[in-house]
């Protein structure tokens, strides 16, 4: 091991290493996302659709990224179906974790709402849920050896919807909610 790192426990030298990888990551993110803008301007889902000709099918709101409090930056790249995030985001009990999502700004923001709901089983068990394009809660001990979910849906205000009863969604799956640091150690 480098001189640097003497004095420094293994835990400590393993959080500075995830730090960094996530840093990067996030970094890769958002220069993706700035290079497809270069390319294809702010719209650049529309200017895909425009090029497959298939501009008329669906005019609707999108949702075009996610951001967390945790620093990361998710860019949506397909834009067909409804959009699923797995991630391995561990939060424990007592930590506050919030979201943004970014709609597609060439829809004016009155023609369109967005909701959203926080569950901690598959089997629809809702903790919470809201309206705005963003939520945060807190990882409660009830929620410990739960792996939540947080599903935004958007329903433009028309009588047709893209997908029946909506017109887009995002639903982030986060990893397992741990106990608390303190009864851990």
């Amino acid at each position: 091991m480098s001189s640097v790192f003497i004095g420094i426990d293994e835990k400590s030298l393993r959080d500075i290493c995830r730090n960094h990888i996530e840093s990067f990551e996030s970094w890769s993110r958002r220069l993706i996302n700035e290079r497809l803008k270069e390319k294809y301007g702010a719209d650049f889902f529309k200017s895909y659709y425009q090029r497959q000709g298939k501009e008329n099918d669906y005019n609707v709101p999108i949702f075009l990224n996610v951001k967390d409090s945790l620093g990361n930056e998710f860019l949506r790249e397909d834009t067909i179906e409804p959009w699923e995030l797995w991630t391995d985001i561990r939060l424990r009990s007592g930590d506050c974790y919030k979201l943004w999502v970014e709609v597609d700004s060439s829809f004016d923001s009155s023609s369109y709402g967005v909701m959203w709901r926080l569950e901690t089983s598959s089997f629809g068990n809702i903790v919470s849920k809201g309206t705005g394009n963003e939520t945060n809660f807190y990882a409660t001990n009830e929620m410990v050896s739960y792996s939540p979910s947080i599903r935004f849906i958007l329903t433009q205000n028309k009588q047709w919807h893209r997908f029946r009863k909506y017109d887009d969604s995002v639903e982030i799956m986060l990893g397992q909610i741990l106990p608390p640091i303190e009864d851990v150690y």
